[in-house]
């Protein structure tokens, strides 16, 4: 058996990584169970019987014979071939499952190697399901060889306490922490592959529609292969989500932009029109002599199938700056807009690009921080982060210089705090990510993986669910509509990680009596009110709309009753005082030109 034992051993290579001991000890079962048996079953011992004839003999089994002596109690029950067939059923079992290990070893191992991360942690979802599977075929193999030794092959008792080794092994060192896990690998999927913010030029934004012309969009153009992080199997593609869009939402408006460009470029040579002109004529649209053919509208018709009275209404309502599907108000000339883009518009879940920044042993199953402390709500907050900054995240207004944390931890639900030791180690880790940020978003950062830390799994997954760690695109869109200014909703936008914040330390699920809100126009008002130091009479008349009013119950009832609100949006908030502090060192900043003073460094 020797070159079975060769060819095993070059099909299950062994690899560096935490599943090495499992394939060393799988390895080492196959062997030792096709060494110790060199000649396959043990024959059952027979005694000659004499019938008549004395001449004539038959060979019956001795029911004194070895077999039984040796304690082989099923010997009379098997005959020679099932006592064969049990025994080659038991290696093969043992020989595939640790095929199939290795394989799996091989492919993580490429996948964290290559950084194909959205293939990686979508494996990662299932490893429960797959370590339970190999246990159970080990422990069927080990059963098939307890079978076979009972049955009179008495040479298997080695393979019989590898086998049962590597059962144990397998169950309790891997396929058990692996069901602990699985919450966790979850929440990292969904921390990681959720919907996105994306800036977008302001060139390109007359290219965004909604999730159908989206999906036309990448029907008809062609994008360069996707990121090594944007990588999938179609085995891990479901039926619902088989149409959903692969391709980065940018790649795909730079293509647009690129046609219409290249369409532009044509129509001025009609003597040698091009193949996409040859193509909008065949399909019956404008004449590419007519000048209005060509533009942001026309690519859409041509793209999408549109009708010319379509492509009209899509340009009437960019002339009147009402944002598109996904977009954040408000929109601005000439300036980036804020896309929030996902499964909603038609994209496919993959990991955010920002994971390239990540730390490898931030990204395994069971990451740890730089001094060794558990890194899972790290990797939880890195995931949220990269996916949520908007146009401009050093401009977030959290309490300066320093959050109210003894406030922050002991009005939130999770109090007591016992992760709030980690600060300083979580703070290094935050600092080095985020430090050209600001400190105020290093302090936010560091308070997000703590408060991820103290959260029960069951409630991260809820929260993520429900992606409150967005700005609420709803109420943007609807208190835009109501006549808030351009000021109004940047300083919405700016309250968005505060917001993050209280959310996550007052949240409480809408199974379970709460909402699914962000406090946003909580903390709006609060900020108006507490910070700016404005009247009830001074806050903007569209707050006085019925549907926000109800949303401001909403928020505040809706929140656990555990936590505190107003506690927690004061402990996120800059004091009055030192907002005003703030304010006079902007106005002396922005008078120093004015007065003739020479700043060090100036000309």
């Amino acid at each position: 058996m020797s070159y079975v034992t060769t060819l095993f051993s070059c099909l299950v290579p062994l690899h560096p990584g935490p599943y090495r001991p499992v394939q060393i000890t799988l390895l080492l079962v196959s062997i030792l169970i096709i060494v110790t048996c060199p000649a396959g079953a043990t024959p059952v011992p027979q005694t000659t019987v004499a019938f008549g004839d004395p001449t004539q003999t038959t060979q019956v089994p001795s029911p004194t014979g070895t077999a039984t002596a040796s304690g082989a109690f099923l010997a009379n029950d098997f005959t020679l071939t099932q006592k064969q067939a049990v025994f080659w059923t038991s290696i093969a079992i043992a020989v595939l499952v640790s095929f199939i290990q290795g394989a799996i070893t091989v492919f993580i191992d490429i996948c964290e190697a290559e950084g194909f991360w959205t293939l990686r942690f979508r494996v990662a979802m299932y490893e429960h399901i797959w370590w339970t599977g190999i246990a159970v075929s080990l422990a069927a193999s080990l059963g098939s060889m307890v079978v076979s030794f009972l049955a009179g092959n008495t040479g298997e008792s080695l393979g019989i306490i590898t086998l049962a080794t590597a059962s144990s092994l397998i169950v309790f060192r891997y396929a058990w922490p692996a069901w602990r896990n699985r919450h966790y690998c979850l929440n990292r999927w969904m921390a990681w592959t959720g919907p996105s913010r994306t800036g977008i030029e302001s060139k390109l934004v007359c290219y965004i529609g909604g999730p159908q012309d989206w999906r036309a969009l990448d029907t008809r153009l062609t994008v360069s292969r996707p990121h090594p992080v944007e990588r999938r199997l179609w085995l891990f593609r479901d039926r619902h989500q088989s149409q959903l869009i692969i391709s980065d939402p940018t790649d795909l408006l730079r293509e647009a932009l690129k046609l219409d460009s290249s369409n532009e470029n044509c129509s001025t040579n009609e003597a040698s029109p091009s193949p996409v002109i040859e193509k909008r004529s065949q399909r019956g649209l404008e004449s590419n002599t007519n000048p209005q053919a060509f533009g942001p509208s026309s690519v859409f018709s041509f793209i999408s199938d549109r009708s010319p009275v379509e492509s009209s209404e899509r340009s009437d309502a960019l002339e009147s700056k009402k944002p598109p599907d996904g977009v954040y108000a408000p929109i601005v000339p000439d300036q980036s807009v804020s896309l929030l883009w996902g499964i909603k518009l038609g994209f496919s879940p993959r990991a955010s690009r920002g994971i390239l920044a990540i730390p490898s042993r931030l990204l395994t199953s069971h990451p740890r921080s730089e001094g060794d402390h558990d890194g899972k709500a790290l990797c939880l907050a890195h995931g949220i982060l990269a996916r949520n900054k908007g146009l401009a995240p050093s401009s977030f207004i959290f309490r300066k210089p320093a959050l109210d944390m003894k406030k922050l931890e002991e009005k939130s639900f999770q109090w007591p705090r016992p992760s709030k030791v980690l600060r300083s180690y979580y703070k290094k880790e935050m600092k080095d990510m985020y430090g050209a940020l600001g400190d105020g978003y290093v302090a936010c950062a560091t308070e997000l993986a703590l408060l991820l830390a103290d959260t029960h799994p069951n409630v991260v997954t809820d929260w993520l669910r429900a992606n409150l760690e967005h700005q609420d695109i709803q109420l943007n869109r609807q208190i835009a509509e109501l006549g808030a200014s351009e000021d109004e909703l940047k300083l919405l936008y700016q309250l968005s990680y505060a917001v993050m914040l209280v959310s996550l330390s007052s949240y409480r699920s809408a199974h379970t009596g709460g909402c699914d809100l962000r406090p946003e126009l909580s903390v709006f008002r609060a900020y108006l009110l507490h910070v700016e130091g404005k009247e009830e009479s001074e806050l903007p008349s569209w707050m006085n709309d019925d549907q926000l009013k109800s949303r401001l119950t909403d928020e505040r009832e809706g929140v656990d009753p555990r936590s505190d609100l107003d506690a927690l949006i004061e402990a996120v908030l800059p004091s009055p005082l030192r907002a005003k502090e703030q304010e006079e060192e902007e106005e002396e900043e922005s008078i120093k030109p004015d007065t003739g003073i020479q700043v060090e460094g100036s000309t």
